[in-house]
């Protein structure tokens, strides 16, 4: 797969859902950097944990499924099995990004967004939000 068409696709994605409200379980901060990484290489990190949740609660549930079923010791380490974690100022696009949520966290402890240009891409309750990636943010390289 050439660059240009994993590029092509994750942008495309990206405009087509850029005014999509967030809705757990469908286009949530999850839901949507998993298709951002199947956009890039034919496959999603976390496929098998998405549409299991249509509500905060429900999603809360199977996180905490998640956590005491898995060999995992958190869902942070299963994304690190799965993706590489970058250590950088400046990731290319299409890198998976988490941003600690503090105290506005719901379920997980941080939003996953991808980064497209100096701006980051994540789901906001009406549509996609483009912020600049700041210093603690966790970056996964996808390509």
């Amino acid at each position: 797969m050439k660059l240009v068409d994993w590029d092509k696709r994750l942008f495309d994605y990206i405009e087509t859902v850029q005014d999509e409200p967030f809705e757990w379980g469908y286009h949530d901060c999850l839901t949507f950097a998993n298709t951002c990484v199947q956009m890039q290489i034919g496959s999603g990190f976390c496929d098998e944990y998405l549409h299991r949740y249509d509500s905060a609660k429900n999603a809360l549930v199977e996180y905490r499924k998640f956590n005491t079923r898995s060999e995992y010791k958190d869902f942070l380490d299963a994304v690190d099995s799965r993706l590489t974690r970058i250590y950088t100022e400046y990731p290319p696009r299409g890198t998976i990004v988490g941003r600690d949520m503090g105290e506005d966290k719901v379920v997980l402890p941080i939003a996953f967004g991808v980064v497209v240009s100096d701006l980051a891409a994540f789901v906001g309750n009406k549509g996609l939000v483009f912020l600049p990636t700041e210093k603690p943010d966790i970056f996964w390289s996808v390509t």
